[in-house]
């Protein structure tokens, strides 16, 4: 299940693995919100994707991607839901860096993509280059695949 399947990579990546003396990160919904309010500019989205391209490229992850693809095949519903969390991780730190979100906590780091996403959606028709970008992160992401 995909459940199981998300188990199986957070125990490969060690997702999840608590030190005995530490405490969980209490974060309210209010702490959750993206560091910078409403839409983010055409190049702040830009230079999100140009990072996320440089990061997903990298071997490690490439592999990682075809793993999981491998082990979901012929579902890409599972496909896409089971990088969600990967996703998630991978992009954290870019999101953090350039301001967009104040912490790491997986909450606050949904909601630096869900800016991302709202922006990407009122700049799409009127920016070629944001689409042309994302059609290579999917690319990178292996969500372009044709599952028959």
């Amino acid at each position: 299940t995909a459940r199981e399947l998300s188990q199986e990579l957070d125990r490969e990546r060690g997702v999840g693995l608590a030190k005995e003396d530490s405490k969980p990160e209490a974060v309210s919904v209010a702490n959750a919100t993206p560091k910078k309010a409403g839409l983010l500019k055409v190049l702040d989205v830009l230079a999100f994707q140009d990072m996320c391209r440089k990061v997903y490229a990298l071997p490690s992850h490439q592999e990682n991607f075809t793993k999981l693809a491998q082990r979901c095949f012929p579902d890409m519903f599972m496909y896409q839901l089971a990088i969600e969390e990967m996703l998630v991780e991978l992009e954290g730190p870019i999101l953090l860096e350039a301001g967009i979100i104040s912490n790491m906590h997986p909450a606050v780091i949904r909601s630096g993509r869900a800016q991302i996403t709202a922006s990407l959606t009122q700049h799409w028709s009127a920016e070629p280059e944001l689409r042309k970008r994302s059609k290579r992160l999917v690319q990178l992401t292996k969500q372009d695949q044709r599952w028959r």
